[in-house]
């Protein structure tokens, strides 16, 4: 019995680590949804980043250079200070997930609107509610400056 409960145990946190839970809140209704984290996962976004990427720089420059505030969409540019990959995951109307590598950037044209901007990394977690009416730059660390 002590060797199942231990079993078990082990089994809870390995699968903890590959999972996040987040409560969404759609037409005042509550839902939970598992979203996966792993290195496979961000492998397979940062491949799906690659395509188009040219084209999205290109997207991305042109709305900070002319942006107006009847735009409905504003560029985000995230820096990532720490020295794991991460996946920022920006919920809102529309749901977006960015991969990052370690020590560097990405970027991403999103609806303005209210989102909520969550990722785990290294030895830290971030979680900010923003109301985006503008292009932004966030920088992510792991430790505080």
């Amino acid at each position: 019995m002590k060797n199942f409960a231990l079993f078990y145990l082990m089994l809870i946190t390995f699968v903890g680590c590959e999972s996040t839970n987040y409560r969404v809140i759609r037409n005042g209704v509550r839902v939970s949804k598992t979203i996966p984290t792993s290195t496979n996962e961000f492998e397979r976004l940062m491949e799906k980043d690659k395509i188009g990427k040219t084209q999205r720089n290109g997207e991305v420059v042109s709305q900070l250079i002319n942006e107006k505030p009847s735009d409905k969409s504003a560029a985000i540019t995230i820096e990532n200070t720490t020295n794991c990959n991460i996946v920022v995951r920006i919920l809102g109307a529309k749901n977006y997930l960015l991969p990052i590598y370690k020590n560097d950037k990405n970027f991403i044209l999103i609806d303005k609107g209210n989102y909520t901007f969550s990722s785990d990394f290294c030895r830290a977690k971030y979680y900010k509610q923003k109301s985006i009416t503008e292009s932004v730059v966030i920088t992510l660390s792991e430790y505080l400056k």
